[in-house]
């Protein structure tokens, strides 16, 4: 039951909460919905369709970029084997391996401050945001909400914000 005011777009869900809308499936689609550029900036990515979406922009040749948190990538120990998948963080390693495989340009944040951001720039006229992080426990188990603002405007905003982040400043 999304709510759509001019140009924006308001969703909140998920349904596994009784929430009206399908967040996962709103990002997928706004991914898919990619013709020619996606920018990218989420606290981590944990959410298989979502990464399975960006992937498959990338083989559409939709330029990917792709900043993360790099606390959901690394052990916050040194393990015994670091060749053995262990810990709550291994979906993002897995799912960082695929990105990577997949030719598209990711950046890790690496600035000392978590980086809590959740949006995406569509071919330079559409921004996706909200409080969705973009994992399963996000898109299913807790309350969120998603915008969706269909403005160049708005998209030239999060565009300099954007590179501000990828410059490791926010």
């Amino acid at each position: 039951m999304s709510v759509v005011v001019g140009n924006v777009e308001f969703h909140a869900g998920p349904h596994d909460v009784g929430g009206p809308d399908d967040l996962e499936r709103l990002i997928v689609d706004f991914i898919d919905g990619a013709q020619k550029r996606l920018e990218i900036a989420v606290q981590e990515l944990e959410s298989l369709p979502i990464a399975e979406a960006i992937v498959r922009a990338r083989r559409r040749r939709v330029l990917v970029k792709l900043v993360v948190e790099h606390d959901y990538l690394r052990s916050r120990r040194m393990r015994a084997d670091p060749w053995e998948p262990l810990g709550s963080n291994e979906p993002n390693r897995a799912i960082l391996a695929a990105v990577l495989r997949s030719n598209i340009d990711i950046k890790s944040d690496y600035n000392t401050r978590i980086f809590h951001q959740k949006f995406i720039i569509r071919d330079r006229e559409s921004v996706l945001t909200g409080s969705t992080n973009f994992t399963p426990s996000g898109t299913h188990e807790n309350l969120n909400h998603v915008v969706i603002v269909h403005d160049e405007d708005v998209a030239r905003v999060y565009a300099r914000e954007y590179r501000e982040i990828q410059r490791g400043h926010f």
